[in-house]
């Protein structure tokens, strides 16, 4: 594990240090303003030195000064206005300074700048080795191919600034390096920005608390991270970046925000073999083309979010590949194709809308293993919610309604654990069930029952070497178009005493005929029904079927 406040005190050379006066953060763990703020005001109180100077350089933006300050032996500079200049320390030529402070004059970002004097081949501020802590406070760092970077042992804080106009890359933390921030506004709108500009990037086992960000107009990333750590905490913003977030290999990404992110083009959220946990806040995306979320061997945790697809996307709204995840409180709205897909995935969800879909709500497919409560899934132009290939679901608690296929469409040798839910109103079958799955009706006799009703179709349809089972929890099949179950070729069921309240069951076989004969036929594959008490059940059952 990687001891965040070790990445500060290692490069710094203390000798001995209180242990008491400082909170140690492992790799992954929550991180806190305070705590951060206590540690950087320490580590600059053990520094002792300081020494400020006010540099001047007008309004004109060709007035320099700041690194003519600190070979004077300035370590805390007080800007006021424009300086144009690039400031460099690499602490592997033999660099001594530990600490730097530059600090706006008029504590105001717009006023006092620090900008590019590289015509946009370099950094405007670049830390690499030695050590340093950074503070940056109240200034806008502008343009450069990179606006700040950090590279190797870095400890950077940035307070209500701005990074703007960089060709590449806005703020770059790497190589063990610390960021803590604070009302920090990171805006890539330079029209000769490269294809690859990043507004935040991380990597290398660094580390980064931020509380109230803006990342916009990115033409690649927002964030992206790798091998690294984030927490963010206060408001969000991320608009008109093509991805919003990216969370890369062996990354995590942790946030309390209330987060906002409109206009991606390529993605809102991404996660890649990465941590994406998002408990506390909301997460509210609007006016964003493509999936809005899509996890590949991800661990997700996720709370309060609100989605809608565009007309235009081509693409599911979230999508979740070879992943575990921790879904609630989720609004998905009106998209072209699937709202919320799983393949090879382990998931819980719980209190979740999904409507206005022109495909299925949601899919489930390929050894996928569903918990679904309390879900309200309506107005989609395909199923409900589909079931496919392998794949087990658990739905309770839950609406599915008035969906232009089937209910619940189940296939290809899969599970559904279906109770205390109600399935109405569907253009088709309530639920449809086939080619060797198995549907199962949970719960105790204690539990609240389910109900299939209303649907134009078949309330229940099952077929194709498919088994019911009935656990004790009532079910109830009414006012269905169609039959109100139906059972198929080579069906089986057992319906324990006063379990299933229906007025009809109704079964069907195969029929075949000899090719060169067609007088001789075999009936084949009639469904077969056990009651544990058949006297006891006052509907009809059909003559195709066989009871035992």
């Amino acid at each position: 594990m990687n001891k965040i406040i070790s990445t500060i005190i290692g490069f710094i050379f203390f000798g001995s240090i209180a242990s008491a006066q400082l909170t140690e953060f492992s790799q992954g763990d929550i991180l806190s303003a305070g705590a951060m703020n206590q540690n950087f005001k320490y580590l600059e109180d053990r520094i002792a030195g300081i020494n400020e100077t006010t540099v001047d350089c007008g309004t004109d933006g060709n007035g320099a000064g700041i690194n003519k300050a600190i070979r004077k032996g300035f370590n805390s500079i007080v800007i006021k206005g424009i300086c144009k200049e690039n400031i460099s320390f690499n602490g592997s030529t033999g660099s001594s300074i530990r600490l730097l402070k530059l600090r706006g004059a008029n504590n105001d970002s717009s006023l006092d700048k620090i900008v590019d004097n590289s015509s946009y081949s370099d950094h405007v501020l670049k830390f690499n080795y030695g050590g340093m802590l950074v503070t940056i406070d109240n200034l806008t760092i502008s343009g450069g191919d990179r606006g700040i970077t950090t590279w190797m042992n870095i400890g950077i804080r940035i307070r209500n600034s701005k990074i703007e106009g960089y060709k590449n890359r806005g703020l770059t933390i790497q190589g063990s390096s610390v960021l803590e921030a604070e009302n920090l506004v990171i805006d890539g709108s330079y029209s000769g920005a490269s294809s690859e500009e990043q507004g935040l990037r991380m990597w290398g086992e660094s580390n980064a608390y931020i509380d109230n960000l803006t990342v916009s107009n990115n033409q690649n990333y927002g964030i992206t991270l790798f091998l690294s750590s984030i927490e963010t905490n206060g408001i969000l913003n991320l608009s008109n970046n093509s991805r919003a977030i990216n969370v890369g290999k062996g990354a995590s990404f942790t946030t309390k925000s209330k987060i906002n992110i409109s206009g991606s083009s390529n993605r809102a959220i991404n996660v890649s073999q990465g941590l994406f946990q998002q408990w506390d806040g909301t997460l509210d995306v609007t006016n964003t083309s493509g999936i809005i979320f899509r996890s590949w061997q991800g661990k997700i945790q996720m709370n309060h979010l609100k989605a809608n697809g565009l007309d235009s996307n081509q693409d599911e709204l979230l999508s979740f590949d070879k992943s575990l995840c921790d879904l609630r409180n989720i609004d998905l709205k009106d998209n072209p194709k699937t709202l919320l897909e799983f393949n090879e995935s382990h998931c819980y969800v719980d209190n979740i809308t999904i409507s206005g879909s022109k495909s299925n709500g949601l899919e489930l497919s390929r050894h996928s293993n569903l918990t679904l409560r309390n879900a309200l899934i309506s107005n989609n132009d395909g199923h409900g919610v589909e079931v496919k290939r392998n794949s087990y679901i658990n739905i309770s608690n839950s609406i599915i309604k008035e969906n232009n296929e089937n209910g619940i469409d189940v296939s290809r040798n899969s599970y559904i654990d279906l109770y205390s839910s109600t399935i109405k109103s569907n253009k088709k079958n309530g639920v449809s069930v086939s080619h060797n799955s198995t549907l199962d009706f949970g719960g105790e006799n204690s539990d609240t029952g389910t109900v299939i009703e209303l649907n134009e179709g078949n309330g229940v349809d099952v077929y194709n070497q498919v088994i019911v089972e009935f656990d004790g929890a009532p079910v109830t099949l009414k006012s269905n178009t169609g039959k109100q179950i139906q059972f198929g070729a080579n069906t089986e069921t057992y319906i324990p005493d006063s379990t299933l309240n229906t007025t009809s069951i109704d079964c069907w076989y195969r029929s075949s005929q000899d090719p060169n004969d067609s007088s001789k036929t075999l009936n084949s594959g009639y469904p077969i029904i056990g009651f544990e008490n058949k006297s006891g059940f006052s509907g009809t059952i059909s003559s195709n079927c066989r009871v035992y």
